[in-house]
């Protein structure tokens, strides 16, 4: 508990200290997939924390003009590092959306485009949904540059207008970073940014 109470205070003193005005960012800034690009974790579970490596490992147009990008993921900490099953997404640079899977149907897993309050249905479940709701879109500043930090959050509903339900993750992006800070309530884990190398 106390190590999840620093984090938490952590993050809150990284992403929202100086509160600037921004010009609009690229939407694509917030994903970005280039082969090559790399991101390291805090992994912070009861019992088994890690460092999370993550890595773009191949980037490639299909016939159906989309970005199809494979990342593979793993814990460095052990001696022989443990691999992560790896994570396939879909990338429609012209809607700028991010297709994939997070365990529990495939559909938009992000419109880079969304505001504060959009949501849509990612898949239907029988006598439910799947749903993707932007809950805040905030100005900050993580090492010393001025970014803009979407937070995604997935959760079922009955009903496709709902705004509240079972959280399921909880992810959080930021232009010219990517994915910051990502938590799984169902599977007890959440993830933490330390360090990243990217472009495009």
């Amino acid at each position: 508990r106390i190590l999840n109470a620093r984090l938490h205070t952590l993050l809150a003193l990284t992403f929202c200290s100086g509160m600037l005005l921004a010009q609009t960012p690229d939407p694509l800034s917030f994903f970005p997939y280039n082969t090559g690009n790399m991101w390291e974790y805090y992994w912070v579970e009861p019992g088994y924390p890690d460092t999370l490596q993550s890595f773009v490992v191949r980037d490639s147009v299909g016939r159906d003009g989309r970005v199809y990008v494979t990342k593979h993921s793993r814990f460095i900490n052990p001696i022989v590092p443990v691999h992560v099953h790896p994570e396939r997404v879909a990338i429609d640079t012209t809607l700028k959306q991010v297709w994939g899977d997070l365990g529990f149907g495939y559909g938009i897993l992000y419109k880079l485009t969304a505001q504060r309050g959009d949501q849509w249905v990612m898949s239907r479940l029988g006598g439910g949904y799947e749903m993707c709701r932007v809950y805040s879109v905030e100005q900050g500043t993580l090492l010393r540059r001025q970014t803009t930090i979407k937070r995604y959050v997935y959760y079922q509903a009955r009903d496709s207008t709902d705004t509240l339900g079972f959280i399921r993750a909880d992810h959080w992006l930021a232009s010219g970073f990517g994915l910051m800070y990502l938590s799984c309530p169902d599977c007890f884990y959440y993830i933490f940014w330390v360090f990243s190398q990217v472009s495009g």
